[in-house]
This record gives structure tokens, C-alpha cells and sequence, in this order.
């Protein structure tokens, strides 16, 4: 009778799709649990950690200006969903057109990309919501061509413009 067998560990993220393991490699995701709005129910899953959250966890961001780039990617979040209902899940959109929190979403990231400029407003789409950091956004505004100096340049540019939205926002 005698041999016991040992227990297998369940894999918590069973049937869920995973990043490849490559992509694993590089780092940058945070084990998580992710709620389901309309079930409640909570899965838990991988999650890629936001750009801004990563600079603040390296000593590049400091908490002033991860707050005000975590408000303009939210409202950004906001103003980029449909707001059409969704068929697949019923907690986004209002499903008789453009809600409230839309249309607030849109004043307020108007009033934001002013304070910012147009070059500004480029910047914080590109690294912070689109999450492309200093290179991408080099790359997407200058082209293939880009070097590190036009990267490090976006990134000057970005903190100052990060921290006249903060100063704005207070």
C-alpha cells in the first residue's frame, strides 16, 4: 500500500492566457487580482505594471508627478473606451451613448492638453498612456531615425511638461 504521493501545486493561473515566456523575461508585470465588474468575481492574473508606476519603483518619477500622470491616464482610459455598450462585457459603456464620466473625461483632458501644449500633449499620450517610454515616443514623432539623444531630449521635455500639469492640477 505504502507509497504516498506528493501534491501537486495547483497553477493559479490555469486557462489563463500568459505573456510568453521572452516577454516574461524582460520583466514588468505584477501578480495581481483582476475584478470582473459585472460577476464580481476576481481572477487572478499577470498584469502589466503601467509606465509610470515602473519609473516611480526605479527613482525616476517621484510621487507628485506619478499622481499627475496616473489622473491623465485615467481620464485618457476613459475618453479612449466606446461609448457604445459593449456585447461581451456589460460593465463598459452606458448603452444609450456617451455617459457623464465620458464627456467629463474629455473637458478635463481638454483643459490638461492646453496647460501642456501640443508637443506636450503628443508627449503624455505617447509615454504615459500608449506606455512607449522615451525611445517610443522618439521614435513615433521623429521616425526610425531616431537616436538616444532625441530620446533622452523626450524625456526632459516630458518631466517639465509633467511637472507644469502637476503644478496646474494642485
Amino acid at each position: 500500500m505504502g507509497k504516498s504521493r506528493a501534491k501537486k501545486k495547483a497553477n493559479p493561473y490555469a486557462g489563463a492566457l500568459m505573456p510568453t515566456p521572452e516577454r516574461l523575461a524582460h520583466g514588468g508585470f505584477e501578480d495581481t487580482f483582476v475584478h470582473h465588474a459585472e460577476t464580481g468575481t476576481k481572477t487572478r492574473a499577470l498584469v502589466l505594471t503601467p509606465w509610470h508606476v515602473m519609473m516611480y519603483n526605479r527613482g525616476r518619477l517621484n510621487k507628485t508627478q506619478v499622481g499627475a500622470i496616473a489622473q491623465y491616464v485615467h481620464q485618457w482610459d476613459i475618453r479612449e473606451r466606446s461609448p457604445i455598450k459593449s456585447n461581451l462585457d456589460k460593465s463598459i459603456g452606458s448603452g444609450n451613448g456617451p455617459s457623464a464620466q465620458y464627456f467629463n473625461a474629455g473637458k478635463m483632458l481638454d483643459s490638461w492638453n492646453k496647460e501642456l501644449g501640443k508637443e506636450g500633449a503628443i508627449l503624455m499620450k505617447l509615454v504615459a498612456c500608449q506606455g512607449l517610454g522615451y525611445s517610443g515616443a522618439a521614435r513615433a514623432m521623429i521616425g526610425e531615425g531616431a537616436t538616444d539623444h532625441d530620446a533622452k531630449r523626450a524625456g526632459e521635455r516630458f518631466i517639465c511638461k509633467v511637472n507644469a500639469l502637476a503644478r496646474f492640477m494642485a
